[in-house]
């Protein structure tokens, strides 16, 4: 769920990790990402793991051997011999299970496939993204381009109103106003490639606002034209009320629990003999509560280790409080479920705060645990209840056949959840992934993030930042100036820098960011990236500042200021700014900017957009005042 009280587009959680990521050393294979670990040499994907407690997605098996060859289960049990020469993992004291499945996130740069995978989680369920951006990464799928990362299967672009959820985040979103269009909507995703189909009724009266959705008869509309194409089709509800009028339509699953009061015994009946399945999604339930859910896999040193800055600022962070959502309403709703034969899904609805992908799946299969359900049906919740619901052949199990997509970890978390966390190996289609690499990697990036921040000076009541006045894009402070625009997330857009003559005031120089914003990523952003801390990523306190100001002129199809903070994670607040032939001033104090805490600022981001075209702009003398 991207929550209504988001207020900036979720896609800059790219921007987070990427323009605001140190420019050190990849792993060294060509056209690597800053965070992405490719392997060097894939191992042997045919061998043997011995001695094993086996989950094989529905029970448990003690003392058992699973063959692999060529990256397929050959065989799975108790008393199997070993061919000679096979390649051998000894197992004892350890569970394999089937790779996770995360029923529902968003995706909007493969990099956080890599964190899936790093995580046991070899396939993500999107729930809304670029379908673009899902085609392209099914296409190196198929091209046996994506051993390195989770696989993904989505929906594209999500169904809703004009002005409903999910447009409030600049993203073109194609929207609905009557059943009539329903027909065209869903041939058009499943032309583009879309795995299923998502539906938003969501009106806003849970998270204390108003939002257009759906009404009943285009939403039966859309559940009858995705079932034509051969499509799932599941929805966002946040109240018991639309998840009522989603099984009255015959959607196949919620991808959310409603969050107001609990269910009668006969809906759930109702729902277990329509066989509807429910994607919870707790830990974002439980971030949408002011509780940051993430918070307790960063004190796993085994987690962290794995978990690159923005990913541990998300798990530490949370929404507000929302003012509609019951805890105990939805503990209530989840035993009603249970009891009653509904399948229940594993989901995290990463990368909202609180979350992040990979690791929120461990965390959302301790809460299921904690609502009631057995460690080894919230097994089950993450590997063969979401493959047998969304039709995932070969997937969620340990079979003969199945993909040798695995799990090994310390312990039985088929009696302790918590033991899923403890991961000695993941394997995709019998590929081992490169924990020590990944490791690596984060550990540097850490370092670099945590180095300690000069506290930068005041001078006559203000902190100098730029005047360019010396021809360069220097700062008075920080890791200074960058150029940052969506062409690090897939886009089109360009950004250019550079210091020409002619500042404000009669003064000598200022920065010109030029260039143009084009469609092509999930909402195009180009311009200039202030760097407070020592290196990009590292947080710098300004509170003894109130905001930021500067000269600007210029001419473009909008502009905007991101603050990016060490405690929001991967996002930011933003504010809009207008421009024109004459030099004026923009002044932003830090309260514009909700919940931004200048205890703990990473970047500020002056950026065209939202809208696509030219823009030539100039800025000068900023300061922090």
């Amino acid at each position: 769920m991207i929550f209504p009280s988001l207020l900036t587009p979720m896609y800059l959680a790219v921007l987070a990790l990427f323009a605001l990521a140190p420019s050190g050393p990849a792993p060294t294979t060509e056209g690597a990402r800053p965070f992405a670990v490719v392997l060097d040499t894939l191992p042997s994907s045919t061998f043997a793991i011995q001695g094993v407690r086996l989950f094989d997605g529905r029970e448990v098996t003690e003392g058992s051997t699973v063959l692999i060859q060529d990256g397929r289960v050959v065989n799975a049990g108790a008393g199997i011999e070993i061919p000679p020469g096979m390649p051998v993992v000894e197992g004892l004291n350890h569970t394999l299970m089937p790779g996770f499945i995360d029923a529902h996130v968003h995706t909007f740069d493969p990099d956080v496939l890599v964190q899936s995978l790093a995580f046991g989680v070899t396939l993500n369920l999107d729930m809304f993204t670029q379908p673009e951006l899902l085609a392209g990464w099914r296409t190196e799928e198929a091209a046996g381009r994506a051993s390195h990362r989770a696989d993904i299967r989505g929906a594209g672009y999500l169904a809703t109103a004009p002005g409903g959820h999910g447009t409030q985040y600049g993203m073109p979103v194609p929207t609905l106003e009557s059943p009539d269009g329903a027909a065209d909507w869903v041939a058009t995703r499943n032309e583009e490639g879309a795995d299923h189909v998502k539906i938003v009724l969501e009106d806003g009266s849970t998270h204390g606002t108003t939002m257009n959705t759906l009404d009943q008869a285009t939403l039966e509309a859309l559940v009858t034209a995705s079932h034509r194409h051969g499509l799932k089709a599941v929805v966002h509800v946040a109240t018991l009320e639309d998840a009522v009028r989603a099984l009255e339509a015959g959607a196949d699953g919620l991808v959310h629990i409603w969050v107001d009061r609990a269910p009668s015994p006969a809906l759930s009946e109702k729902m277990a003999a329509r066989e509807m399945f429910v994607v919870p999604t707790l830990t974002v339930l439980e971030s949408v509560r002011g509780v940051a859910s993430g918070r307790g896999l960063l004190e796993d040193a085994a987690v962290g280790a794995l978990l690159a800055p923005p990913a541990r600022q998300s798990l530490g962070s949370s929404f507000p409080a929302g003012p509609g959502t019951s805890w105990e309403a939805i503990r209530e709703s989840i035993e009603a479920l249970d009891a009653a034969g509904v399948r229940i899904l594993a989901g995290s609805d990463a990368p909202n705060p609180g979350t992040t992908h990979g690791a929120s799946v461990h965390r959302e299969l301790e809460l299921l645990v904690e609502m009631g359900l057995t460690p080894l049906e919230a097994l089950r919740s993450a590997t063969s209840i979401p493959a047998r619901a969304f039709d995932l052949e070969g997937r969620g199990v340990i079979a003969a056949g199945s993909r040798a997509d695995l799990v090994l970890v310390d312990g039985d978390p088929t009696r302790d959840i918590a033991a899923t966390r403890r991961i000695v190996g993941v394997w995709k289609e019998g590929h081992a992934f490169d924990h020590e690499g990944l490791r690596t990697r984060v550990a540097t990036l850490v370092e670099e993030a945590s180095a300690p921040a000069p506290a930068p000076e005041m001078v006559n009541g203000v902190i100098p930042v730029s005047d360019f006045d010396d021809g360069t894009p220097t700062t008075g402070f920080g890791a200074g100036w960058s150029e940052t625009s969506d062409a690090m997330a897939g886009g089109a857009s360009t950004a250019t820098m550079e210091v020409v003559e002619g500042g404000a005031g009669g003064s000598s120089h200022a920065l010109r960011i030029t260039g143009e914003l084009m469609t092509g990523a999930p909402f195009p952003w180009a311009g200039a990236m202030l760097s407070p801390g020592p290196q990009p990523m590292a947080a710098a306190d300004l509170s003894a500042t109130s905001g930021i100001s500067f000269q600007a002129r210029g001419e473009g199809p909008g502009f905007q200021v991101f603050v990016f903070t060490q405690g929001g994670g991967a996002v930011p607040m933003s504010q809009p700014f207008s421009v024109g032939d004459e030099w004026a001033e923009v002044f932003l104090p830090w309260s514009a900017f909700p919940s931004a805490d200048p205890t703990e600022i990473i970047g500020i981001v002056i950026s065209a957009g939202p809208a696509v075209g030219a823009f030539d702009l100039r800025v000068d003398q900023v300061i922090l005042w």
